[in-house]
């Protein structure tokens, strides 16, 4: 009778944020359901970018400011997997570890956030809006005015720090009018298991505090890997790659290795270009089908891009010539929007 397998214990490291712990125990959660006899154990720790608020956010950013701990903490042993939200990592991988596997991404897009008191005498004439992002600086100041009910004039873009609870914290007590976030981030924070009472019913009672917009990927793509976790080893350890492989969601991990492509050049993490890459759902164009979405500015150029493309087969052509999809050659793979 073969000798029953012995119960293995891994360490993950993730910083000590409620987002970050959500979503270390999303992983721990996604490894013991493969295999019940993986013990889990959790080492959180804030990194630099939590203790140093005032920082501009591309140099932690270049630096590793909320990663580059937890990779020392990996190449010291000391835990053996870490935990990251993607978007936060450098270009450049360390030496000694890699990012092994991710979990299926969540939601990409960001979210609007604006106080409901603000709103009770009309929308602001100038919107004040928190956030470090080049990136949502540049896409949402021509599309908010836009896309907000008639009254709108100027968007004027604010530096803010600190977990997520605490920029709503910024946000409410503060001179701001409005607050930009990942969806992906309140997502995870409303479904965590392990969220204290305390802080869920803070962050309920501050979302029901603004009214929220869910903002297109068209007119404002996300930071490349928003929303997807890296799961980060040892390069060293190849007992750990069938585990992790089992809970490797492949798709993602290769549209974020794409999107990271696009920016990697730049060395600048906090780039004024978005780039997300989705999988279209149902339609006439099921296997292997995506939507590209790119804007933003690369080195002092304006790119507005959308592609629909088909990894698999050639796309249908045309209803018209009026179409929205158009492109050359009819057994072409991809398609560009074009403006009508």
């Amino acid at each position: 009778m073969p000798r029953a397998r012995r119960t293995r214990t891994l360490t993950i490291g993730a910083r000590a944020s409620a987002l970050s712990r959500a979503q270390a125990r999303l992983v721990g959660d996604a490894l013991a359901a493969h295999d019940p006899r993986l013990r889990i154990r959790y080492r959180f720790a804030d990194a630099a970018g939590d203790r140093d608020l005032a920082a501009p956010l591309p140099s932690l950013l270049r630096g590793g400011g909320f990663t580059s701990e937890l990779s020392g903490a990996l190449a010291d042993s000391r835990i053996d997997l870490a935990v990251h939200s993607w978007k936060d990592l450098p270009f450049v991988e360390p030496t000694t570890t890699h990012v092994a596997a991710t979990l299926e991404r969540a939601d990409p897009r960001d979210l609007l956030l604006v106080r409901r008191d603000r709103l009770a005498q009309g929308v602001p004439r100038a919107l004040r809006v928190l956030s470090c992002s080049a990136r949502r600086a540049a896409n949402l100041s021509e599309f908010l005015p836009w896309a907000l009910p008639a009254g709108v004039g100027q968007v004027s873009f604010h530096p803010v720090r600190g977990d997520i609870l605490r920029r709503l914290h910024t946000l409410l007590t503060g001179n701001a009018d409005a607050l930009v976030v990942a969806k992906a981030a309140i997502d995870r924070l409303l479904s965590a298991a392990g969220l204290p009472a305390t802080a869920g019913a803070h962050l309920r009672a501050a979302l029901d505090a603004c009214r929220i917009m869910v903002l297109p990927l068209a007119a404002n793509p996300a930071a490349p890997a928003q929303g997807a976790l890296a799961i980060e080893a040892r390069r060293d350890r190849a007992d750990l790659a069938e585990v992790l492989a089992a809970i490797n969601h492949t798709p993602t991990f290769s549209r974020v290795l794409e999107e990271r492509a696009h920016l990697a050049a730049t060395r600048d993490e906090d780039h004024p270009l978005g780039v997300s890459i989705v999988p279209i759902e149902g339609g006439p164009v099921r296997t292997a089908a995506e939507a590209v979405f790119q804007r933003g500015r690369l080195q002092g150029v304006r790119i507005e891009a959308a592609l629909l493309r088909d990894r698999a087969r050639p796309l249908p052509r045309p209803a018209h010539r009026e179409a929205v999809w158009t492109g050359e050659g009819a057994e072409s793979g991809a398609r560009r929007r074009i403006a009508l």
